[in-house]
């Protein structure tokens, strides 16, 4: 949480590094039902675009959802998926 480049407020749900410092994970949590994965999506895309820790790392993106949904450059994960990892 914290300004964007633009000095606009900002959270990111999920920010993580590689264990070499050249990757960043940047995911978007929404467990409600109204809200459609294509406009996270499109958020989240946009936040990176702003996001002041990227320093020329490659950027992967997730989203965690209630439902299973298919969006271009996105990983996504459902509740069954994180468990299923975690057994």
């Amino acid at each position: 949480w914290g300004p964007g480049l633009d000095r606009q407020p900002m959270e990111i749900d999920v920010v993580a590094e590689s264990d070499d410092g050249t990757a960043l994970l940047l995911g978007e949590a929404c467990w409600t039902r109204g809200n459609t994965s294509a406009s996270l999506a499109a958020e989240l895309r946009r936040k990176a675009e702003v996001f002041p820790l990227t320093g020329g790392r490659s950027i992967h993106f997730g989203l965690w959802l209630a439902r299973p949904a298919r969006v271009g450059g996105m990983h996504t994960f459902t509740p069954r998926a994180v468990l299923r990892a975690l057994r």
